[in-house]
């Protein structure tokens, strides 16, 4: 197997993460950069004595996702990179697939495996970019018309998921790429916090002339959010300013200021029903400051 550098992010993870290093480390042909966000759960000292061979950056404060995997981008020294998230498992067997795929297409940009939850279910992974029309259907909530379900966002019901097949773009929960889109494309674009980054990473490869590609035949476990739930308040404001962000580069400014309007009048319409629930008074008015253009910090 060509090597593998894998890059994992951490941000009070700890169990989870270790394991997550360990099954990494057994694979063959790879070795494991961690980088650490700032955990208060002891993250970086637990990989540090439990894995002295491993790179460790630990940073001081939370600089967020793309940030982060930037900084191992740029220390590691592989043909091949894979970004994992510290809440996968069950990663062993699709390493080597997915390198087997980038040594086979050499037009291809990047590959991920198929993902799924902890209870076995399929997790969406691998998509067209959402259109300005579902921007405004999923952000407005206008699904609930139509009795779709907030995780059908993410699902294309016109896609086997078993069959390999060329996307859009796909979940940074996993994906490997190769030095030669590192040197033609870039980093991950730091602007975003957490969110958005991927797909943003896919439009740009794809922009190159690489093909992003969904590899069915490999599997592993993400327990989606597990990060994001440790965040804290500020991580859905950080969210939302990525979201307009991302709305900017790909949809262009006009159509950026329509959906801050948008989702400020949504705002607006629950704080009669907020004055009575200080936690959704809180929510309506971050995002009103987050829609003025205010720093989400």
């Amino acid at each position: 197997m060509t090597h593998v550098t894998v890059i994992i992010v951490s941000f009070n993870t700890r169990e989870e993460l270790l394991l997550c290093v360990g099954e990494a480390l057994s694979v063959p042909d790879t070795d494991v950069i961690v980088i650490d966000n700032a955990s208060s759960d002891g993250s970086a000292d637990a990989v540090a004595a439990q894995f002295p061979g491993v790179r460790l950056i630990r940073n001081v404060e939370n600089v967020g996702f793309a940030p982060a995997v930037n900084q191992g981008l740029v220390v590691g020294e592989g043909p091949y990179y894979l970004l994992l998230n510290s809440d996968t498992a069950d990663f062993a067997a699709a390493i080597p697939m997915l390198a087997a795929y980038l040594d086979a297409n050499p037009d291809t940009g990047i590959v991920a495996p198929q993902l799924r939850h902890l209870d076995g279910t399929l997790q969406p992974s691998g998509r067209d970019v959402p259109s300005r029309w579902d921007e405004v259907f999923w952000s407005l909530s206008l699904y609930r018309l139509t009795g779709k379900k907030v995780a059908d966002r993410f699902f294309d019901p016109n896609r086997d998921y078993q069959k390999t097949c060329d996307v859009e773009e796909v979940s940074g929960a996993c994906f490997l790429t190769r030095r030669e889109v590192l040197d033609r494309v870039g980093l991950l674009d730091e602007r975003f916090f957490f969110c958005f980054e991927d797909i943003d990473y896919c439009i740009r490869v794809r922009a190159e002339g690489f093909r992003v590609v969904y590899l069915a035949g490999a599997r592993l476990t993400h327990a989606w959010g597990l990060s994001a739930n440790n965040a804290g308040p500020s991580l859905s404001r950080r969210f939302l300013a990525g979201y307009f962000y991302y709305l900017d580069k790909t949809h262009g400014a006009s159509f950026s200021i329509l959906m801050r309007l948008l989702v400020a009048l949504k705002a607006m319409l629950t704080i009669p029903v907020a004055v009575f629930r200080p936690g959704t008074m809180r929510s309506a008015l971050d995002t009103l400051r987050i829609c003025a253009g205010f720093r989400p910090d």
